[in-house]
């Protein structure tokens, strides 16, 4: 597939590895919807400087810790060709002060609503007769001790893309990209960066190109389903 000309729905497009995913899907040519909740300001900075290379956006701010938010991304959904599952809460919460709430309110974040994404737009596709592609956005650190709701989402996305992304093929091709170290968390520099890059087998912290160079790939390689290319393991 070409990126020149497509429609990609980005989740959580607006700031970090989504903002540098919608900047590169922009260069190329394509066109881009960018959802966003809480970063209004990045989101209509970020739609000036992709329109000014000459392609079409529209923003889209939803909660998706909300289930009744999930019909205003389904419609986006259904007129993609490529959608990128990258938003997730990443929320700190102590073993003892889990709920079944705040475990619910993560999951629909890290998975539910980017399956129902998927869902649509194979729909949509079958119907069309054409192929599209979904592009799981992961972690290569696959527990955290406080951060179990934010894992459980992930495992989630990423038995979808090992094992159920057969059910939606060949009209949409599930892949994976999973992230080790790329940019600091708030509040960190550079110097976190090479702390937590010893603990990886390559013992460095990954480059945006990188993760670009995987999204590229993906897109653009029609036979290729059901893999997880990992950044920084």
């Amino acid at each position: 597939m070409e990126i020149k000309g497509k429609f990609f729905l980005i989740t959580g497009g607006a700031r970090r590895v989504g903002r540098e995913i919608s900047l590169f899907l922009a260069e190329q040519g394509g066109n881009l919807f960018i959802h966003y909740f809480s970063s209004e300001n990045h989101a209509l900075e970020l739609k000036k400087e992709c329109e000014f290379k000459g392609v079409k956006v529209e923003l889209i701010k939803t909660d998706m810790s909300r289930i009744e938010n999930l019909n205003s991304l389904l419609d986006y959904a259904k007129r993609s060709d490529v959608i990128i599952c990258n938003a997730s809460s990443f929320e700190r919460i102590p073993i003892e002060n889990l709920t079944a709430e705040e475990i619910e309110k993560s999951m629909r974040v890290n998975f539910l609503f980017h399956f129902m994404l998927i869902k649509a737009m194979w729909e949509s596709l079958k119907e069309k007769g054409k192929a599209g592609k979904a592009i799981f956005i992961l972690d290569v650190e696959r527990a955290r001790r406080n951060f179990i709701p934010y894992h459980l989402g992930k495992e989630l996305g990423r038995y979808l893309v090992e094992h159920l992304y057969k059910f939606f093929a060949p009209e949409v091709l599930i892949n994976g990209v999973a992230l080790g170290p790329i940019f600091p968390p708030e509040g960190e520099n550079e110097e976190y960066l090479k702390k937590v890059a010893q603990k990886t087998s390559t013992k460095k912290y990954g480059a945006i190109k990188e993760v670009i160079s995987a999204i590229k790939f993906f897109v653009e390689n029609d036979t290729i389903a059901g893999s997880i290319i990992q950044v920084c393991p």
